[in-house]
């Protein structure tokens, strides 16, 4: 029992501490942090030697990253034209990391683009194809997130398609998906592109160890905990294809029809007036007929396509797509679809009328002008008219006169 009474009197007495560095988020990765446990008592009033242990372990590998789409989740293009959606890839992680890129061309189907766990997520219909696309860094680097982000011109950056990066802790790089937009696409249109990147150690992809028992083995640990906790983020962007698209519409139509149009009409003949040339001030008999007279009687007639008569060709076509289109020309040569060249006048091309109108219904109202109109000479028989702005929504009528050989 003396024992017993001496063992209650040691621990008693005892002061056990802990000393060393303290856990925080934030450690650095592989740090070693050491507890030490020392015990001192006395015993008949004589200190004994003190006695102590420590205890090491290492912080493990917090892999912790963000992916974020820094332009518009699906922005407008055209087509044939390099185009760039932004990203920034900050590493949050207690450790440096090098990071894997990914690029793809995302096949046909309703895609998710922008911010995957937005509370209403975009969703696009990809209908169309990429020419090319890759992955460029922008070439200021990294830059440390405490500071502010740097003023970012993609200019040509480093080409990194399927490549690695490698970006320090607490530190972030602006990442371009660079693409080309197919040709063949049209307005309204959309191709998507998917950027993934991968948290890996030089081009090898980490492997988590969560499902691993913690037994410390000299090596830091490597635990996800991204977004989904799977050491991957991948965002979508989408290419809205905004082009011009020139259409027309005649009075049966219920939709409109591809390309310009072009109709005709006789609105005059020699029978109503023997003096018909080229040269003739346009009039038009073709609703309310002219007045011959027949067996003595005055008669309403219509003039016909004979040899001489005056035929009024109008061309019409609207800006139906979504993009306005620069220094548009429409040219009609009226000889060219002929073999012989004789089925209309030389030269008889005359009275080209444009009217242009805005969205707005207001003749040239916008400021857009139809400028460079041509007529026929001797040695042109083209109808030419060129609008330097051919807005989205506007339209254009076009009427010339000619003479049928």
């Amino acid at each position: 029992m003396k024992i017993n009474k001496t063992l209650t009197a040691l621990i008693t007495g005892a002061s056990l501490g802990l000393s060393g560095q303290a856990f925080a988020e934030g450690t650095t990765s592989g740090t070693s942090i050491t507890n030490n446990l020392s015990i001192s008592y006395t015993v008949d009033s004589e200190p004994q030697t003190p006695a102590s242990n420590d205890t090491t372990f290492l912080v493990d590998t917090k892999v912790d990253f963000t992916l974020v789409l820094q332009s518009s989740a699906s922005q407008d293009v055209t087509p044939n034209k390099d185009y760039t959606a932004k990203y920034l890839l900050t590493n949050t992680s207690n450790s440096d990391l090098d990071f894997n890129l990914t690029s793809a061309d995302i096949s046909d189907g309703n895609i998710t683009v922008g911010d995957p766990n937005a509370a209403i997520p975009v969703v696009v219909a990809d209908n169309t194809d990429l020419n090319t696309i890759s992955i460029r860094a922008e070439n200021d680097g990294e830059y440390d997130t405490g500071s502010a982000a740097p003023v970012s011109t993609f200019a040509s950056g480093t080409d990194l398609a399927s490549s690695n990066i490698s970006i320090q802790a607490d530190f972030a790089h602006i990442i371009y998906v660079y693409v080309n937009i197919d040709g063949a696409s049209t307005d309204n249109d959309i191709a998507t592109a998917e950027l993934t990147v991968t948290a890996a150690s030089g081009t090898t992809d980490l492997v988590d160890s969560k499902g691993t028992a913690n037994i410390q083995n000299g090596t830091a640990q490597i635990v996800f905990a991204d977004l989904d906790f799977d050491g991957f983020e991948t965002i979508n962007a989408g290419f809205e294809i905004v082009s011009a698209d020139f259409t027309h519409r005649n009075v049966a139509d219920t939709a409109d029809l591809p390309n310009p149009g072009l109709t005709f009409k006789v609105i005059n003949d020699t029978i109503c007036d023997n003096t018909l040339v080229a040269t003739t001030t346009k009039v038009d008999y073709s609703a309310a007929g002219c007045t011959i007279t027949f067996g003595g009687t005055p008669t309403t007639y219509f003039p016909k396509a004979l040899p001489g008569a005056m035929v009024e060709f109008t061309i019409k076509t609207e800006n139906t797509g979504g993009a306005d289109a620069k220094s548009v020309t429409l040219t009609q040569s009226l000889l060219s679809s002929h073999v012989d060249n004789i089925d209309l006048q030389a030269a008889s091309i005359r009275n080209v009328t444009p009217v242009y109108v805005n969205d707005s219904g207001d003749i040239a109202g916008d400021g857009n002008t139809t400028a460079a109109v041509s007529t026929a000479s001797s040695t042109n028989d083209v109808a030419s008219v060129t609008v330097d702005d051919f807005e989205a929504g506007d339209s254009i009528t076009i009427t010339f006169t000619a003479i049928v050989e």
